[in-house]
């Protein structure tokens, strides 16, 4: 049986960082991560289990108000107990942290989980267009309105650009061509052996078929 050789760490592409990518990429993803993870930790430190702290009470209304009209569109009502949100804002800050780890260790998962997150968020928590254009609101949800397109922009460019974590994708290739090598070098044995054969021998017929 020929064995492959072990497959050794992969070696640095010049301007490539040890977190994937190049130095830019990294500072990039490093600044967006920020973002989510630090939201997260401010609404876990601020976190009430019976009311769910500032954060809940913010939120209510807005997801109240977005309750009331998906209602009317679809035509029957939908709900959700108040005693959930509590329960949802923490899920939504451990969602953060989690998709935000994940990119920044490379890995397009989190984004993936951040996109729809983003989505939804930003049109439920910042209808800006609901608020009469002479109103404080008004301008303070379009800013957070038009920073959170922003930020679900640079999560779609890093999905589209990048390929994940390039150690990984290295380690998946070097497999790859072990096995593949492992495969030939088996072949070439079988047809060394058959060819030692005599001519008439089933073994080598079985072999030539």
């Amino acid at each position: 049986m020929v064995r492959a050789p072990p497959a050794r760490p992969p070696k640095l592409v010049p301007g490539e960082h040890y977190l994937g990518g190049t130095r830019a990429q990294v500072l990039g993803r490093i600044l967006i991560c920020s973002v989510f993870m630090g939201a997260a930790v401010v609404k876990w430190q601020s976190f009430d289990k019976e009311t769910g702290g500032p954060f809940a009470a913010w939120m209510a209304p807005r997801l109240e108000h977005f309750l009331t009209e998906l209602s009317d569109t679809l035509g029957f009502t939908v709900t959700i107990d108040k005693s959930l949100y509590p329960r949802i804002l923490i899920g939504s800050a451990t969602l953060e942290f989690a998709g935000a780890l994940l990119m920044l260790s490379n890995i397009p998962f989190g984004a993936q989980v951040l996109v729809p997150y983003m989505a939804i968020m930003t049109w439920v928590m910042h209808p800006f267009w609901k608020f009469a254009h002479h109103m404080p609101s008004y301008e303070n949800e379009r800013q957070h309105f038009v920073k959170n397109i922003a930020i679900l922009g640079a999560l779609i460019y890093f999905l589209a650009s990048t390929k994940g974590t390039s150690h990984l994708n290295k380690y998946e290739s070097m497999i790859e061509e072990a096995r593949e090598k492992k495969r030939t070098d088996a072949l070439a044995l079988e047809r060394s052996k058959a060819e030692a054969l005599p001519a008439a021998s089933p073994a080598r017929v079985k072999t030539e078929q």
